[in-house]
């Protein structure tokens, strides 16, 4: 017996979003995986942080902008749950013209990524800027489409999300539990 919450994307035919659910599954399909057992992370859906454990103590706190559903798009809420970082994916674009880098695959479709920048090129030099003010602003609050967006600026521990993806072991998996409880 497992139990879950539904994490339909965009185009679902299942128009239930993020409730729980119970089903089984059979125990042939099942994996049983290694997990980290230096390092943790924990989302705070109600705070909006991000809390890095080490060796099983808190070790940084980092503010984090989950999903923000609306009327129209319930799909963007982040689906609580207790999930693996599975894979490093990398950058990626998003809508208006957002770069999102370092992402984190944590579930089917949600990452763990910097919080968005536009990027911007000098037209004589070709030098490269980032502009994180539009969405920085919006960190320890609800503002995604269900990613769960992380500081670019380091904490007193010096982390960071480049920290995370530079520093969490890709294999064995880190553990991340999303949380939405009081």
């Amino acid at each position: 017996l497992i139990e879950a919450y539904s994490s339909c994307e965009e185009g679902s035919s299942v128009r239930v979003w993020a409730l729980p659910f119970q089903g089984w599954v059979k125990t042939s399909l099942l994996q049983e995986q290694e997990v980290s057992q230096e390092y943790g992370l924990v989302v705070d859906k109600l705070q909006q942080r991000l809390y890095v454990f080490k060796d099983g103590e808190l070790f940084s706190t980092l503010l984090c902008s989950t999903g923000y559903p609306k009327a129209g798009a319930p799909w963007n809420e982040t689906p609580a749950g207790e999930y693996l970082l599975v894979s490093w994916t990398g950058g990626f674009w998003s809508d208006g013209g957002l770069f999102c880098d370092m992402g984190l695959r944590v579930n089917s479709g949600i990452l763990l990524h910097e919080v968005p920048c536009i990027i911007r090129t000098d037209e004589n030099t070709g030098a490269e800027t980032r502009d994180y003010g539009r969405c920085e602003r919006y960190l320890g609050e609800k503002a995604s489409h269900g990613c769960i967006r992380v500081q670019k600026e380091l904490t007193p521990e010096g982390v960071n999300m480049k920290w995370l993806w530079d520093n969490l072991p890709r294999k064995p998996y880190v553990k991340i539990i999303i949380w939405d409880e009081i």
